[in-house]
């Protein structure tokens, strides 16, 4: 899924299930954020005299390029937030196919433990994992033979099909020597709502895989079975009947063309929701809005060329400890404890990775544990 799914589609889904605006706003930003968070250098902090003050060590939750290909990767980043484990099938490999929703043991098991934390970061974390589990369904976060597609169908358009396809054979031809990892074979596709395709698996299977019923699976899910039962527990406002949003949703599933386009969408349904003639800025998502917050100076240090020789000094602003960011790398680095900690029970995680993670801490701030 991508930023109209993660951010938008799940901040409505939480007004019209009763939560609170700011809480439901952190559980949306949290759940988009985890697509965003490419921190993966320790942060060293410094006051405004230049006396050093600790650090931060990031918990980074999206990866891409050559970083991939490590095993450390698909454990720490691919397991616990793209590729949950269906932990199905016979072969070794198999176990790793992502399952979708309740067919997901683990995906469940980690959502209710968010639930239950009653923390919006911690369940807008999960609630991405578990949103990806719809999306990349048949797809391992592994370098593996079972993410090999064949023969892939787009239903649209002529034109469109064309472009999609020419897109598709490129793809093929740069990627041919490089294996496959997650839905790359894929392209785009799992994750764009409005495309309904088909395609034959590792197995020269056919798939049928309708982005349309996936993604009405997933709001109608999540809506009933988490949302609303959060909206309830904590006494918030009354939540709207989900059939009363069925009709909004499947419009917003199927509006084609850009992000941007299908963001507006969505922006639009918020706005009628809180009775706003104008998006509210401080409700929207920007990749760097919770970095802002957290820090003084340019905070776009993941777009600096040669960063693995730079070293990262910030200067913290005053309610660094409790920012947004900061609780979002502290409930990352929890969601991926509890993540590895049920796939190593169940075998499907190393035990060096899953020590390494279990006594990491995100810093240290003026002599304290974040």
């Amino acid at each position: 899924m991508q930023k109209d799914f993660h951010f938008y589609t799940v901040y409505y889904l939480c007004l019209c299930a009763g939560l609170d605006l700011d809480f439901s706003f952190k559980i949306a930003y949290s759940s988009q954020y985890v697509d965003d968070s490419t921190e993966s250098k320790k942060i060293y902090l410094y006051d405004k005299k230049g006396k050093e003050i600790g650090f931060i060590d990031p918990i980074r939750t999206a990866h891409n390029g050559l970083e991939s290909f490590w095993q450390e990767v698909w454990e720490k980043v691919y397991y616990p937030f793209h590729f949950i484990p269906g932990n199905e099938g016979e072969g070794e490999e198999e176990k790793y196919i992502t399952t979708a929703g309740c067919k997901n043991v683990i995906a469940n098991e980690l959502l209710n433990l968010a639930i239950k934390t009653e923390n919006p970061y911690r369940i807008g974390i999960a609630l991405h994992a578990y949103a990806d589990t719809f999306s990349h369904q048949n797809f391992s976060g592994r370098w593996s033979e079972v993410n090999s597609v064949k023969k892939l169908f787009v239903y649209s358009n002529l034109s469109k099909k064309l472009v999609f396809n020419l897109k598709l054979l490129l793809l093929k031809i740069l990627r041919k020597p490089i294996p496959a990892i997650g839905h790359v074979e894929a392209y785009k596709v799992p994750d764009i709502s409005y495309y309904n395709w088909v395609y034959f698996n590792y197995r020269n299977k056919y798939i049928p895989a309708s982005n349309e019923t996936r993604y009405m699976n997933f709001t109608e899910d999540v809506y009933k079975n988490y949302l609303c039962k959060l909206s309830l527990r904590a006494g918030e406002n009354e939540p709207e009947e989900f059939d009363n949003l069925r009709d909004k949703i499947l419009r917003g599933i199927n509006v084609e063309g850009s992000l941007k386009k299908r963001c507006k969408y969505w922006k639009k349904l918020i706005m009628t929701k809180l009775g706003y003639s104008k998006y509210p800025k401080e409700y929207d998502y920007h990749r760097y809005k919770w970095r802002k917050e957290a820090f003084f100076g340019r905070v776009s240090w993941d777009r600096e060329k040669r960063l693995d020789r730079r070293i990262i000094k910030m200067i913290p602003r005053d309610n660094f400890p409790e920012s947004n960011w900061v609780n979002f790398h502290r409930s990352a680095l929890a969601h991926r404890k509890e993540a590895l900690k049920i796939l190593f029970n169940k075998g499907l995680s190393s035990k060096n990775i899953y020590e390494q993670v279990l006594h990491k801490i995100v810093g240290i701030y003026k002599g304290e544990n974040l």
